[in-house]
């Protein structure tokens, strides 16, 4: 049994961003990945800034550890296609007072936001509305590609500005909406707009300047809009043979060739697109290229396809458990994903993500509803089972980062919960 103390220590060792090479990056376990991001069904196979470590008891997860490498602020280096450092976001003295620059060169900086506004109150209304909208043009856009009708930059570009407006300001309702459940044969808009989502937030927290964000976002979208060709083969309820699986594998150059016709789309973004299903150690496709030769967003792209995949149900498989997920991502030794967009995805979402179900030291149940960056190991929480195993009438909201008499014991599974439902 895999315990996460040893997977995290996997992560002290990860390298600074400029001294990071392929050789170095942790992984997944590589599998093979449908388009769409879904999990090949193919027969036979498939910063240290806090003080948490002297305030928090000894806990089982190492929280010191992970908060150490995890948690620290990343600074960009030079990109694997030799983009210069200066790409990276500007910040001045005056970060100290509040602000960071997003965008600009020099000491010109484009786009300045105060840190304060992080912290404005959550729209949930507002985001399901801007989500809905963004699955309503994902369909749309899927039946045009489908029909061979072209499609117009306008609306894609002003989606993604939108989402990356919503995004950069610290709001984390969208990242919620993330793991709601959906219908699998209405997989692949959902998909599209949860890996867009994804993506921008861990740019963002690689920070990535505006114009690199809005670039990864229209990569991170886009990337599958070739499935609509496949899609009735990618619905089907089993596992799919070799050679089916190698037809779906096209869904990639149909994509490619959907987009060439929008002349707007920067070259880094179709590179991205190509890039999507391949992997650091060469075990991708459809060229099987690997390490520096894949570019920056295809590293993060890759991440967010697998992970939203695995988190949902598919027709042929029920969804898994986000923690499981993540366990798997950390503790596979076959160097799939980059390390360092790795490590900047989990500081993102924690390794109790939202709607991980959780026991704690206290014998009450717990669902996580948001993590905190600099405790990655004490999520906010709802209780909803006492210490006795009784649901509450109302769920009890507890930050485990303010909360140092209670951590996180267990993780349990959906079904685990469901059991404790019937039988409460």
């Amino acid at each position: 049994m895999v315990r996460m103390a040893d997977i995290l220590k996997k992560l002290q060792n990860v390298p600074p961003a400029e001294n990071l090479k392929p050789k170095d990056d942790l992984s997944s376990e590589e599998g093979k990945v449908c388009p769409s991001g879904q999990e090949a069904p193919v027969a036979g196979g498939a910063d240290s800034n806090h003080k948490e470590a002297s305030a928090v008891p000894p806990q089982p997860e190492a929280a010191s550890i992970f908060a150490k490498t995890v948690g620290q602020k990343e600074q960009l280096s030079a990109s694997p296609r030799g983009e210069p450092a200066s790409d990276a976001v500007f910040e001045d003295p005056s970060t100290k007072e509040g602000k960071i620059y997003l965008s600009g060169q020099g000491n010109k900086p484009a786009m300045q936001i105060s840190l304060a506004m992080k912290e404005f109150e959550p729209d949930m209304g507002r985001s399901k509305e801007l989500y809905a909208k963004a699955v309503k043009l994902a369909n749309e856009l899927l039946e045009k590609a489908l029909a061979k009708q072209p499609i117009a930059f306008k609306e894609i570009k002003a989606l993604s500005d939108e989402f990356v407006n919503y995004l950069v300001l610290g709001d984390k309702t969208l990242l919620n909406l993330f793991y709601d459940n959906y219908d699998p044969q209405e997989y692949l808009p959902h998909h599209m707009v949860n890996v867009m989502i994804m993506s921008i937030s861990v740019g963002l927290g690689l920070r990535y300047n505006r114009s690199k964000v809005d670039e990864l976002s229209l990569g991170a979208f886009l990337n599958d809009i070739g499935t609509s060709e496949y899609l009735k083969l990618a619905l089907q309820p089993r596992q799919l043979s070799e050679g089916e699986y190698n037809q779906i594998k096209d869904h990639i150059s149909a994509s490619v060739m959907i987009l060439s016709s929008i002349k707007e789309l920067p070259e880094a973004v179709i590179q991205a697109i190509k890039e999507t299903h391949e992997r650091m150690d060469g075990k991708g496709y459809p060229k099987g290229i690997k390490g520096g030769e894949l570019s920056e967003y295809t590293r993060i792209i890759a991440i967010a396809d697998v992970y939203e995949a695995s988190v949902h149900s598919r027709v042929y498989r029920p969804k898994r458990s986000p923690h499981e997920v993540i366990k798997e991502m950390l503790s596979s030794g076959s160097g799939s994903f980059d390390g360092r967009a790795l490590k900047a995805f989990i500081n993102l979402i924690g390794i109790y993500p939202a709607g991980s179900y959780v026991e704690l030291n206290s014998a009450e149940i717990a669902k996580a509803i948001s993590s905190n960056d600099n405790f990655p190991l004490r999520p906010v929480v709802h209780i909803i089972f006492d210490s006795n195993r009784k649901r509450l009438n109302e769920p009890r909201l507890i930050n485990l980062a303010k909360q140092f008499n209670l951590y996180i014991k267990n993780q349990l599974s959906d079904e685990d919960v469901a059991k404790l439902t019937k039988e409460g």
